[in-house]
């Protein structure tokens, strides 16, 4: 009798904490499930934007290369590569790298609609992007250099 007592004490100091932990691990696992079918509905959407607001050309080539090549609106031999995922925007003139810009949204948005978001403030004003955007210099970058 005395045994099982003693058995049942030790069993409770513990069994308690463990307990918590088996409950946390299933809510994080449970969170962890919502998170990945809220970003699966994310990308969806932000797909449909791509499609929607790339022309073919463009979309094919984010598809192949992961950017998309945007074409300046008021100076001619002037292009931006647009990246798919976060990175710089390329500034290429006469087809020889001069800048990188930066130019990011105040809220987080997913990275294909800020792909979309700097091919319309190209399109749009390019004039207003460019005084936005910060400017980076392309002199020690990979591509500058023919790397």
């Amino acid at each position: 009798m005395r045994l099982a007592r003693r058995t049942a004490r030790r069993w409770r100091w513990w069994a308690a904490p463990a307990a918590l932990l088996l409950a946390v691990n299933v809510a994080r696992r449970r969170r962890e499930r919502r998170l990945t079918r809220r970003e699966l509905a994310v990308d969806a959407r932000t797909e449909a934007l791509l499609k929607d607001l790339l022309t073919p050309e463009q979309y094919r080539q984010m598809q192949a290369t992961g950017y998309f090549v945007v074409p300046s609106p008021g100076r001619p031999g002037r292009v931006y590569h647009v990246p798919r995922h976060p990175g710089y925007v390329r500034v290429y003139e006469e087809g020889q790298l001069v800048e990188l810009l930066c130019a990011e949204p105040e809220v987080p948005l997913p990275p294909g609609d800020v792909a979309v978001m700097h091919k319309l403030m190209i399109e749009g004003n390019e004039e207003e992007y460019l005084r936005l955007a910060n400017r980076v210099s392309a002199f020690y970058h990979p591509d500058a250099l023919g790397w």
